[in-house]
């Protein structure tokens, strides 16, 4: 744990998560400019919070499922809560949204929980993937009573808890993910010289490339993309289906990698941390996901460096894709319905320049971070019975003192 508790008149918010608690440190510092006190907890450490205002407190988070791991969890997060002393606890991810209202129970104090999609155990309807959804539908009824609040990232996921019980429609709230600071996400990209580098490094020049940027996993529709992209490859050689991120290579989704080995028309090139100058090198994104996402992050990303985008029509993905006006929205499971669409892509880069500038509109109106800090500090608003908000704007927070 690296904070203390908190002498602050502001209500002090405590967001509980797992991995990667630093991606929340944008709506952190806007969320100062509503009047509220911001604080993280995380399964991992996460040194990028030293350089900030904000405490960072640890808890254990069990991997496996293991009912003496989740117990241990919500003991230990039930220690952090009295340290830290939040006002309104806020948990997102999976997980989290289980073990912090048990967590809060009978502590007096608030639970938020942001629903990030329904995951791996909605991504088919075999036997192993319904027992799955009846223990999801039972864990979450246990809980139900000690959330104030649910927030979901597409409606879809809303009416699914809504119809199953699992929440009443009176306490729940859409709001369209996690939002991106398109500023501060432009501001990472590098320099011209920098970029070309990269497109010499990746062997770009002269390619056009259509960019994945995911889990290299099945049900992220890898294995469909590389079989599209090779028939597309037949027929245009410049064609190069760029593939970013991790493999997963355990579990009923796991891909090897002579899955998705490199040929004339895939490139993978593994876990980068350079993804906003990888997107900028590139011509078009696609994410043919058939997991129940939430929204994910990076099809915003790829929307605000202005690429037409191809997605599933799958919820979480559907809303960030207007079909024929900034991308293509297709079937998932479906290399055919893939190929079609990159086709229609590649006949003309002045439609893919015009999709690409509706990408940007689209992020603007929907899902700048400055939008969703608003609806969010709305919900903590409501669950912590302020009458209003105050009307600040968006303060920039002081760092911690070395």
């Amino acid at each position: 744990m690296d904070g203390s508790p908190h002498n602050s008149s502001r209500p002090r918010v405590l967001i509980v998560g797992t991995e990667a608690l630093n991606l929340r440190l944008p709506l952190m510092d806007q969320l100062v400019g509503y009047g509220f006190d911001p604080c993280a907890a995380g399964a991992l450490p996460q040194p990028e919070f030293d350089e900030t205002p904000y405490d960072y407190y640890q808890y254990p988070v069990c991997r496996s499922v293991s009912l003496r791991g989740f117990q241990q969890s919500v003991a230990t997060l039930r220690h952090v809560i009295r340290e830290a002393q939040p006002d309104l606890v806020h948990a997102v991810n999976t997980k989290p949204c289980l073990i912090a209202p048990l967590a809060t129970r009978g502590l007096g104090i608030p639970c938020v929980r942001t629903v990030t999609g329904l995951g791996s155990a909605f991504s088919s309807d075999g036997l192993l993937y319904r027992g799955m959804q009846f223990v999801f539908r039972r864990m979450h009824r246990r809980v139900a009573n000690d959330v104030q609040m649910t927030v979901f990232q597409n409606p879809d996921d809303l009416d699914y808890f809504v119809d199953k019980g699992l929440c009443a429609a009176e306490q729940t709230r859409l709001i369209l993910g996690s939002g991106i600071d398109i500023d501060e996400f432009l501001g990472r990209i590098s320099s011209p010289k920098r970029l070309d580098e990269i497109r010499t490094e990746l062997g770009l020049h002269g390619r056009t490339v259509v960019t994945m940027v995911s889990r290299m996993m099945r049900t992220k529709g890898v294995a469909e993309l590389v079989e599209a992209a090779n028939a597309v490859h037949r027929r245009r050689p410049e064609v190069l289906v760029l593939l970013v991120g991790p493999l997963v290579e355990s579990g009923p989704a796991a891909l090897s990698a002579s899955d998705i080995s490199d040929s004339d028309a895939v490139k993978w090139v593994g876990l980068r941390s350079d993804v906003a100058d990888v997107l900028s090198v590139s011509d078009a994104f696609i994410l043919p996901s058939y997991l129940r996402e939430g929204i994910p992050r990076v099809l915003f990303e790829a929307g605000a460096l202005k690429l037409p985008i191809v997605t599933t029509d799958m919820p979480g993905c559907r809303e960030t894709v207007r079909d024929g006006w900034n991308g293509f929205l297709i079937q998932p499971r479906d290399a055919n319905a893939i190929e079609r669409a990159l086709e229609a892509l590649l006949e003309s880069s002045d439609q893919r320049r015009e999709m690409g500038r509706n990408s940007l509109q689209l992020v603007q109106e929907r899902f700048e971070l400055s939008i969703i800090t608003r609806e969010y500090a709305e919900v903590y608003r409501e669950a912590l019975g302020i009458r209003e908000l105050p009307q600040t704007g968006i303060e920039r927070p002081v760092a911690k003192a070395a």
